[in-house]
């Protein structure tokens, strides 16, 4: 007889899962997290946002006014929101934090919406490892350490927006298309790129009705409805000439852009397959499997523009990692339900290549994580300090040095705010002495009191994965006629 084992439900999973990832980013951003306001957030927060907000003249248009090519209403609502729960202080600890919380819950979403693929726990057990794993490396230094929620949002609405057009309960219902439509307002409100989760969606739909899995009028109406919010998007999303020079300047720089995002094609291969096999088995159309392949419809969408409009770029750059790391979980998905297909017996096979060589890769990339990490640390010293200095002295000089580190390329525009009594009033508590939100009501610093959390959280989380792991084992040996193993 089997004897019940207490581990082994999703709900296990996910606590450990999210124990771990946001363990584990609360410790990254308690030793290198920056605490001085850097570069955008100088005209976009502080001078655009918070001082109209302070003397009343803030509009409802600023906050939907377009930031260089996107419009990031969501992460300015989110930033007003932190800066009057703070009392009228920019606190960029705070931020960072919180952004971690919803970067965590996020992929918290993406995992339970793969998950529910499988129905075997050592399929799940595995595939919330590896997520654990790939999402808790801080790969994305500039979105972990600096604050960028307007792409956690992205993230976040796309796939409430794919997970709500994937469902099959209340399709065509007033319910569904709110939450279908709302969650694409959202994502286009959020991130330019919003662009292609709408446009992941109708390529869905359009799959769907071609090939007969829910070829019905609501279906129709809402890919109709998404391509009108399609072109309102695109309309209205600006084009700024000073960055022609970063965009792919002929069909070798997108491929080799796309080369470099994909390992040279190597790592989408389980996806391609997937999407194809997908395709000809044409499942209902409240099969779970259709969130898997519109995620892999998103993500190829964003690869695809980042490697036209950053091709001629970086586009290994850490701000773009976090969007590749939900490629490669997907990937690691569709690998494992390929080798549920007999036609793809041989993706196990493929398995054990695709992890040598993701994890190699990683390796070799480690030291440029590193690296970003040590930078990130210093400047943000440098930063503090300069800032600091010249409250003190308003003298133009901290700012002028030869290779001076400043939070803003412009020193003189920088002065200028600075000089600015209410500016002064809500610069960062680090800089003013103030009295931290995370710290209150604690004599311990608010990087203290993190690390600890963080070191307790991914301390629990690793924890509750050994014991799941032993647990599979045990039950796998009792299953195999071995018997119990002796400690």
């Amino acid at each position: 007889m089997t004897k019940k084992r207490f581990f082994n439900d999703d709900l296990s999973h996910y606590a450990a899962f999210v124990a771990v990832v946001l363990g584990i980013k609360f410790m990254v951003i308690a030793v290198y997290g920056m605490t001085t306001p850097y570069w955008d957030q100088w005209d976009v927060e502080i001078d655009r946002l918070y001082r109209p907000w302070m003397d009343g003249t803030l509009q409802w248009q600023t906050l939907l006014a377009p930031h260089n090519e996107h419009r990031v209403f969501t992460g300015r609502l989110l930033a007003l929101f932190l800066f009057a729960l703070n009392g009228k202080v920019l606190d960029i600890l705070l931020q960072i934090v919180v952004n971690a919380l919803l970067h965590t819950g996020t992929l918290f979403l993406f995992l339970q919406g793969l998950l529910n693929l499988f129905s075997e726990s050592r399929v799940k057990l595995l595939l919330t490892l590896f997520t654990a794993l790939i999402f808790a490396m801080p790969l994305g230094v500039e979105n972990l350490l600096i604050n960028n929620s307007a792409l956690f949002f992205l993230i976040l609405f796309s796939i409430l927006f794919l997970r709500a057009l994937t469902l099959n309960s209340g399709h065509g219902t007033v319910g569904w298309f709110g939450a279908v439509l709302v969650c694409g307002l959202l994502v286009c409100l959020s991130f330019a790129s919003g662009a292609l989760t709408l446009i992941s969606g109708i390529i869905l739909l359009g799959i769907q009705w071609i090939t007969g899995v829910r070829r019905n009028r609501s279906t129709l109406v809402m890919i109709l409805v998404l391509l009108m919010m399609l072109m309102t998007a695109v309309y209205f999303t600006p084009t700024l000439p000073g960055h022609a020079h970063f965009k792919s300047r002929s069909l070798i720089d997108f491929m080799i852009s796309i080369l470099r995002m994909t390992g040279g094609l190597f790592f989408y291969v389980p996806s391609v397959m997937f999407m194809l096999g997908h395709i000809r088995r044409k499942p209902q159309a409240g099969d779970p499997t259709w969130f898997l392949f519109a995620m892999c419809l998103w993500i190829f969408g964003q690869m695809v523009v980042i490697a036209y409009g950053r091709g001629h770029s970086n586009v290994l750059t850490s701000r773009y990692l976090d969007l590749y790391t939900i490629g490669f979980v997907a990937n690691l998905a569709a690998l494992f339900l390929n080798m549920q297909d007999r036609r793809l017996k041989w993706s196990s096979k493929l398995l054990k290549v695709w992890l040598l060589l993701l994890f190699t890769g990683f390796g070799i990339f480690l030291p440029q994580i590193v690296g970003n990490l040590e930078k990130t640390k210093i400047d943000s010293s440098e930063n503090e300090r300069r800032v600091r200095s010249y409250l003190v002295t308003h003298d133009r000089k901290v700012f002028d040095e030869p290779e001076a580190v400043i939070p803003y390329p412009d020193p003189v525009r920088l002065g200028v705010l600075l000089d600015q009594e209410i500016v002064q009033s809500m610069l960062p508590l680090n800089l003013t002495g103030a009295e931290s939100l995370l710290s209150r009501k604690s004599g311990e610093s608010p990087r203290k009191i993190l690390f600890l959390v963080g070191s307790i959280l991914a301390g629990i989380g690793s924890g509750l994965f050994a014991i799941q792991l032993f647990s599979l084992c045990n039950s796998h040996a009792e299953e195999s006629g071995i018997g119990e193993p002796t400690i």
